[in-house]
């Protein structure tokens, strides 16, 4: 998968996220923070992301986790804080943080821990989880979740 179609397709489902958090009724201030990244007002977004994430708030906590991750606004660089939000995020039950975390523990070598959560993102027949599980050669579970649950990707 190109660039350019991977950075629409994560465009895509950000933008799928919020609108499921306005939906659902999420605090204004995910909404605000996103206005704030989109502007390239990071500090603000995360000011915005942070109580939220302290709160458990799973989209928060992944959110922060991309702060981090790309080491933007004061934010610096640190992949151990994004791992360690993205796995909170993740363990909230949130799909996107799962294919994050995911990503980032095949860099640091975790597989193991990394086609786990993949092949349970999977099994709620998240596309992202299905797509890299296909690009590492790794075999695609039934989707058995999705019809006994709701999706959680707000």
């Amino acid at each position: 998968m190109s660039t350019t179609k991977m950075v629409e397709r994560a465009l895509t489902i950000f933008t799928f996220i919020l609108f499921i958090s306005f939906v659902q009724g999420c605090s204004n201030k995910l909404e605000k923070g996103y206005i704030a990244y989109n502007s390239q007002q990071y500090d603000v977004s995360k000011r915005h992301w942070q109580p939220l994430a302290e709160k458990n708030d799973p989209a928060a906590q992944y959110l922060i986790a991309k702060l981090w991750e790309h080491g933007v606004g004061s934010t610096p660089r640190d992949l151990e804080k994004a791992m360690d939000l993205y796995y909170l995020s993740a363990n909230n039950g949130y799909l996107p943080a799962m294919t994050a975390l995911a990503r980032l523990q095949i860099q640091f070598n975790e597989e193991e821990s990394a086609f786990s959560w993949l092949r349970y993102a999977a099994r709620w027949d998240y596309e992202m989880a299905k797509v890299m599980l296909k690009q590492y050669g790794r075999p695609i579970p039934t989707a058995d979740f999705k019809t006994h649950h709701a999706l959680n990707t707000r």
